[in-house]
């Protein structure tokens, strides 16, 4: 019901408008607009995972009711906007959001831009917010950094127990066998020969003809 938000009918809306809800709504990428003097929100279908739990009681809302939780991180951007200031972009923005059975909020990250509409006075009309959430992937990269900064230690306590074995002990891969470790115990086995990088019948030429 378009004639139902504080913006009122769309025939009543600035050519600037119009044009810019046409577009939010005909585009596949996530897009919000925050539009007349209250702010109100006119997203499109992709912006919906955005907002995830506050669709659809957010739409035709004031913005700044709808992302009450992050209040406060918002209106310096607007305000930095209207005083003449450049639009926004942000890659991957920390917000602390009160999602669905959130009981202190939960971190999300996004990747966003805010920027003016004018019309043809220069008033601004609205705000255009291309938006696309990153948490995913920033927690996915969480994770992996953690788990290779624990495959590093596992790594480097295994290396402490390889090298102190009393046992020759020697790691070869591929092919041609080549050396990829090979302990104190071993080498002195070889006799002391650096090992190590080389394929086995280079770094061993005499087993080659043994089978």
């Amino acid at each position: 019901d378009w004639g139902a938000p504080s913006l009122g009918a769309p025939e009543t809306w600035s050519p600037a408008l119009r044009t810019i809800v046409r577009t939010c709504l005909e585009s596949p990428f996530p897009v919000n607009l925050w539009c007349g003097p209250e702010l109100v929100l006119v997203y499109n279908d992709a912006y919906r995972s955005v907002l995830g739990a506050k669709h659809p009681r957010a739409l035709g809302r004031p913005g700044l009711e709808v992302w009450g939780d992050i209040r406060g991180d918002l209106e310096p951007m607007f305000a930095q906007i209207r005083a003449g200031g450049p639009p926004i972009y942000a890659e991957d923005a920390r917000f602390v959001m009160m999602r669905a059975g959130d009981a202190g909020g939960t971190e999300a990250y996004f990747t966003f831009g805010l920027s003016a509409v004018r019309d043809d006075a220069g008033e601004i009309v609205a705000f255009f917010n291309p938006a696309a959430e990153t948490t995913a992937r920033i927690l996915a990269d969480r994770s992996l950094a953690a788990a290779n900064r624990a495959l590093e230690v596992e790594r480097a306590r295994l290396a402490t127990v390889f090298e102190g074995s009393p046992s020759f002990l020697a790691v070869l891969r591929g092919e041609h066998h080549r050396f990829e470790l090979a302990n104190d115990a071993y080498l002195a086995l070889v006799g002391g020969r650096p090992v190590v990088g080389l394929p086995l019948e280079e770094a061993l030429p005499e087993i080659a003809a043994q089978g």
